[in-house]
C-alpha cells in the first residue's frame, strides 16, 4: 500500500510540474530545481525558480510547491484545505534546510499549493507566508 501511494504521489508530482511548465507562457520563466526533496523534517514535492518577465529587472523567486491530489468522487476532501498549519510548518522547516545549501539566483521565496481534484489543476500561488 505504501509503495502504491508513493508511486501515485510521484505521478501527480510529475503531472503538476508538467502543468506548471505548460502554463509558463511569456510572462513567467520557470526552472525545476528539485523534486521530492526529503529530510527528517518532511518533504517538499517541487522546488523551482520562477522569474516574472518584465517585472523590475525580472526578480527570481524560489517556489516551494506542495502537490495534493484528491479523487473527484470525494468532494468533501479539498486538496488545498488539507495543507493545514502542521503540514505548513513541516514544509517551512524543510525549506529552511534546503536554503542552507541553495546558491541560485532567487531573491525571494514563495509557498504554493497545486491541487488536483480529479479533473483540473488548481494552482494557489503564495498560499501562505512563513
Amino acid at each position: 500500500m505504501e509503495n502504491n501511494t508513493r508511486v501515485r504521489g510521484l505521478k501527480h508530482e510529475q503531472a503538476a510540474a508538467d502543468y506548471l511548465f505548460s502554463q509558463e507562457g511569456s510572462l513567467k520563466k520557470r526552472l525545476l530545481i528539485c523534486r521530492s526533496f526529503q529530510k527528517r523534517t518532511g518533504e517538499i514535492d517541487l522546488i523551482l525558480e520562477e522569474e516574472r518577465i518584465g517585472e523590475s529587472g525580472g526578480i527570481v523567486e524560489l517556489v516551494f510547491v506542495e502537490v495534493r491530489a484528491r479523487c473527484s468522487t470525494q468532494p468533501w476532501v479539498d486538496g488545498i484545505a488539507s495543507v493545514d498549519w502542521k503540514k505548513r510548518m513541516r514544509i517551512e522547516k524543510t525549506a529552511r534546510i534546503f536554503l542552507v545549501d541553495y546558491r541560485g539566483l532567487a531573491k525571494r521565496i514563495r509557498f504554493d499549493i497545486m491541487s488536483w481534484n480529479g479533473m483540473d489543476w488548481i494552482h494557489l500561488e503564495d498560499a501562505w507566508r512563513p
